[in-house]
């Protein structure tokens, strides 16, 4: 799949998903945003893959307010279901977050990271994260507040205890249960 955003007649930015099949690519289709979008912004920035038909794509969507929302869809047996907002952390001010990169250890088992604005209007970097255990396919853990100056732009998870998160010049590592970095 190749996961992206096109402007529509109106100028407004829309999310869409091509699927290749034997070397060809299909034409690409609108995707569904969340129903709290306004459908004038809104754009995937990243995706991950754990198995054939099997993918998660991470980005963010404006809603009637022109508040940005971080939000993800999923791939599962080759359908892309519609995209979702995920819950931002408690400390949150509602106005700013979004995902930027997603990495996936397991068949069903996907990370993601990015960034929100807390109550004083910091951005601080927050992970959410979809065990393989979750029997609904698009529940996300409550994203986790990591570092209270930092904004992820990259994860990389090889294994379920494992990840890495990279802000700026400063790495940040995931043990199975909690995360460390320089100025945690």
């Amino acid at each position: 799949s190749a996961l992206g955003s096109y402007q529509d007649a109106s100028n407004n930015d829309q999310i869409m998903v091509s699927k290749e099949s034997s070397g060809v690519w299909g034409a690409a289709t609108e995707m569904t945003s969340p129903a709290e979008s306004n459908h004038t912004n809104t754009s995937f920035y990243a995706a991950a893959c754990d198995a054939p038909n099997s993918c998660t794509a991470v980005g963010a969507y404006r809603d009637s307010s022109g508040n940005r929302h971080a939000m993800v869809s999923q791939e599962s047996s080759g359908t892309w279901g519609a995209a979702t907002e995920v819950t931002q952390p408690a400390s949150s001010n509602y106005t700013d977050s979004l995902l930027n990169a997603t990495a996936c250890d397991a068949p069903g088992s996907c990370t993601a990271a990015g960034y929100y604005t807390d109550s004083g209007g910091n951005q601080r970097a927050m992970v959410s994260a979809k065990p393989a255990a979750t029997i609904t396919p698009d529940i996300w853990s409550a994203p986790t507040s990591v570092d209270p100056s930092a904004s992820f732009a990259s994860v990389s998870c090889p294994t379920t205890t494992f990840c890495l998160a990279v802000a700026g010049q400063d790495e940040y590592t995931y043990d199975g249960s909690a995360w460390s970095g320089p100025t945690i």
